[in-house]
């Protein structure tokens, strides 16, 4: 049956540690615990934390470590050393049901130390002392008796809970499955509402999704390149169009052209013409001067 750890196996310290070392000792592991509080239910990390809190509060009085010290010499306990402490208090953080149970108990026995101090600082000796003593430590034994019970029952259910947990199923995993099914019933649904296919399962509506995915495609590319074609056929009658706006209106150029060039070739014979005329009048007239003049002398 395993061993409840002691107080300096908590801390993980020596049972000859300082106080500066409790509290060094302290500080430590509660930043292990925080480091590790990811991987850790919040349960495991409040009952490791009073486990710590309990050890330090119970070590750092002189009169309740005395006491503490008593108890643990009357029970024989060999001293381990830091390592071996480290491993006890290791081991104690892994079980959380383990580690509630041993909070409770380290709790009742802080209370039986603390009850013993308040005697001690408080005087009290004689009959009275030790019936009042008496009293509170058999008063202190039966709630001793009543958190390691509770304790048990507490490991107890936990361990019946696992096995139930165990035996039926995660219920979350359980209600996701139902959640999922009924979500791909209405996808079959839907996709027979409308196509008017009704697939046998998940598997083949991806596949009928993934053919007629292909058909919208491929039928998106014979759109395509049918559009294509006719931006091609439009554009090349435009442009043929064009170069026939542009060759009749080059050969207008060219016939308004030649007509100017004939017209001025004619006006120019015509003017030759006159000119050749009025000289040929010229000199006739300049011959019959002198046939006149020839003639009166």
């Amino acid at each position: 049956m395993r061993s409840r750890p002691t107080l300096y196996e908590i801390l993980g310290v020596q049972q000859s540690a300082s106080l500066p070392e409790l509290q060094s000792a302290y500080r430590r592991e509660v930043n292990l615990l925080e480091s590790m509080r990811g991987s850790k239910s919040a349960q495991e990390f409040n009952d490791r934390t009073q486990l710590l809190r309990v050890a330090l509060n119970t070590l750092s009085d002189p009169v309740t470590r005395l006491s503490y010290d008593a108890k643990l010499s009357a029970g024989s306990r060999p001293a381990q050393s830091p390592a071996a402490t480290r491993a006890v208090a290791t081991r104690a953080v892994g079980a959380s049901s383990e580690v509630r149970a041993d909070a409770l108990s380290l709790r009742a026995d802080a209370l039986a130390l603390r009850a013993d101090a308040m005697l001690v600082r408080a005087g009290l000796d004689g009959p009275a002392a030790t019936t009042a003593h008496g009293v509170a430590s058999a008063a202190l034994t039966a709630v001793k008796t009543f958190t390691r019970a509770l304790g048990l029952l507490f490991l107890v259910a936990m361990v019946a809970f696992w096995i139930t947990r165990c035996v039926a199923g995660d219920p979350a995993a359980r209600r996701a499955a139902v959640e999922t099914k009924a979500n791909e019933q209405t996808a079959l649904q839907e996709y027979y509402q409308t196509y008017g296919v009704r697939p046998a399962s998940m598997a083949e509506l991806e596949l009928l999704e993934a053919e007629r995915k292909r058909r919208d495609n491929q039928g998106r590319q014979v759109d395509h390149d049918r559009d294509k074609q006719e931006r091609e056929a439009r554009l090349f009658e435009e442009e043929s169009r064009r170069l026939g706006r542009e060759v009749s209106e080059q050969l207008r150029r060219d016939e308004e052209q030649a007509r100017y060039e004939a017209e001025r070739e004619r006006q120019q014979k015509q003017f030759e013409q006159h000119a050749k005329e009025e000289a040929e009048q010229r000199r006739i007239e300049m011959e019959r001067q002198q046939w006149r003049e020839t003639l009166r002398h």
